[in-house]
């Protein structure tokens, strides 16, 4: 991704641009300044004082709006402050070039990449705010997958799972239901069938039954059976009534997604789900199980020792 100004040298003074896309009847560009930051712009013919006055504060970057007299032209300027998050800001200029991409009324795409930003306002205002690693996309994944088993083959009411939907929050299982609780691993690759448990009151039975959902993800980058991040995403939203989906976008954020072109990959199909009820004698970890000053305790579960206490689906709440 850093290739976007891997061409441009600093020059002796201000900017110099690179053009992004030459057919394209909304100019966006890539800049690299004197100073060595790196940039990205809207070019505008005209002015837009009313959409412009007051521009968004974004963690980590800097906007501004100017007049190139030479050009007769205007810019909407957005400028990384720190060399370190270059990656993340490549992701964003992608994300503000491709949602004016197919636009041509040049006000319509200002107001679209005004709105652009205000998203990634909220997305950087967290501390720490990074793109997802593969095991995380790997986990949001298996996450997704589990809301869509709930809600397409269970027929779940939406609003119950995705409020339930507690991963993203850092609750101690990924869904939490009055009834039951649902803790949600993905394994494939090269560890086999084992999930890794991340500490002992994960799959601790305490008030309500728990349920561990294993699902198997092969990566698959080449056919056409492999989906990414963002086409589950878009799968989620489409089964999800109106009502529900301003609560799934902050169950999203909450789990540091925004919708980029990085997260076009890597492609996952889902082999399988299997279902274990944590009961009896499974072999969970927990407090009670552990010597008192044993804490922080995280283990691995090979699935292939589990046949006994395999379910062959998550069974429906409790009407009480």
């Amino acid at each position: 991704m850093k290739g976007h100004w891997d061409q441009l040298h600093p020059p002796a003074a201000g900017y110099t641009w690179k053009l992004k896309r030459s057919d394209s009847p909304i100019r966006t560009l890539f800049g690299r300044h004197a100073d060595g930051h790196v940039a990205f712009m809207l070019e505008m013919e005209r002015d837009y004082p009313d959409l412009l006055r007051r521009l968004p504060e974004i963690q980590g970057l800097s906007l501004d709006h100017q007049m190139f007299s030479e050009s007769a032209s205007y810019g909407l300027l957005v400028a990384l402050r720190e060399a370190k998050d270059e990656e993340l800001f490549a992701s964003l200029c992608d994300d503000l070039a491709d949602c004016i991409e197919d636009l041509t009324d040049e006000r319509q795409a200002v107001l679209s990449f005004l709105g652009r930003l205000e998203r990634w306002q909220r997305f950087l205002a967290r501390d720490g705010r990074r793109l997802l690693s593969t095991d995380s996309i790997r986990g949001l994944v298996a996450e997704l997958e589990i809301v869509r088993y709930l809600v397409a083959d269970r027929k779940r009411s939406a609003t119950e799972v995705v409020k339930g939907w507690e991963g993203p929050l850092r609750a101690p299982q990924d869904f939490s239901f009055p009834d039951q609780l649902i803790e949600v691993k993905s394994w494939g690759g090269a560890v086999g069938a084992k999930v890794r448990i991340s500490s002992e009151i994960q799959l601790q039975v305490v008030d309500r039954p728990i349920y561990l959902a294993a699902v198997h993800l092969v990566e698959d980058n080449e056919s056409t059976n492999g989906r990414s991040l963002n086409d589950i995403v878009k799968t989620i939203r489409s089964i999800l009534p109106a009502e529900v989906i301003d609560l799934f976008e902050d169950r999203l954020n909450a789990a540091r997604y925004i919708e980029l072109p990085y997260y076009d990959a890597p492609r996952f199909r889902i082999d399988a789900t299997d279902f274990f009820e944590v009961a009896g004698e499974f072999p969970a970890l927990a407090p009670d199980r552990l010597p008192p000053a044993a804490t922080d305790v995280q283990y691995t579960l090979d699935l292939a020792q589990l046949s006994a206490f395999r379910i062959s689906e998550i069974p429906e709440p409790s009407d009480e």
